[in-house]
């Protein structure tokens, strides 16, 4: 599932990412009731796990190590607890779920006025470089969107190495071989997804991103043969 609405995406003047470590942006209040509601009895999340309503055991929670990330899942874990009787984990992080790497840009330093002038005095970082955007959004047009990395960043495919790795990691998981709660970002949610269902990069390009607090069921099938993984929502 994605994170609640984080400040990011609640920021029409995207000045939050160039402001804030991408990192540490936090999720809004907005998202806070987001990750309530979805958790409360009857709410999508809760409706999703409701096989495991008074189980002692806890669903395994994988959690990627951002704040946005974290607040969402310590919110649902607590509300599926309290509220809809659906034991959670304590959270395991790992990188392998982690944001998509986005490219490193230039900032300019502006100093702020002085409190005399109306300002604070504080140097702030803000702003890319236009043109340095408009290079590499050529360069990735003219390449294509799964294929190409952008400097200092990750393209589709580092996504689709990374789910690889992460199987490999939930094998030594307790209780992962059943199911497993992982909170995410948009953009390794739509290619993780990809990569198990084994679509060519054609389709995968062209997949649209799930929104906030969107949970995304991925059932595998338990006939003979190769892992077989169906999309449920």
């Amino acid at each position: 599932m994605r994170h609640a609405q984080s400040e990011a995406n609640a920021d029409k003047t995207h000045t939050i990412i160039a402001t804030k470590r991408d990192h540490v942006v936090s999720i809004t209040r907005d998202g806070v009731e987001q990750a309530i509601e979805a958790s409360a009895e009857g709410g999508h999340l809760a409706r999703l796990l409701e096989t495991w309503k008074g189980s002692e055991r806890a669903v395994p929670l994988i959690v990627s190590p951002y704040l946005r990330t974290r607040q969402t899942a310590a919110i649902i874990s607590k509300e599926l607890q309290t509220k809809a009787g659906i034991r959670l984990s304590a959270p395991l992080e790992t990188y392998l779920v982690r944001e998509r790497e986005w490219p490193i840009m230039s900032y300019t330093d502006i100093v702020h006025k002085s409190p005399d002038e109306g300002g604070t005095g504080d140097v702030q970082r803000v702003g890319t470089l236009p043109e340095e955007e408009e290079r590499w959004r050529r360069a990735e047009a003219a390449t294509g969107y799964f294929f190409y990395r952008s400097p200092g960043g990750e393209n589709a495919c580092d996504i689709y190495a990374r789910t690889d790795r992460l199987l490999q990691w939930l094998s030594g998981i307790d209780g992962a071989e059943d199911t497993v709660v992982v909170v995410t970002h948009a953009a390794f949610i739509t290619y993780a997804a990809a990569s198990l269902l084994g679509l060519p990069y054609s389709v995968a390009e062209n997949l649209g991103l799930p929104k906030n607090l969107s949970a995304t069921s991925l059932l595998r099938s338990a006939s003979v043969g190769p892992p077989l993984y169906l999309l449920e929502d």
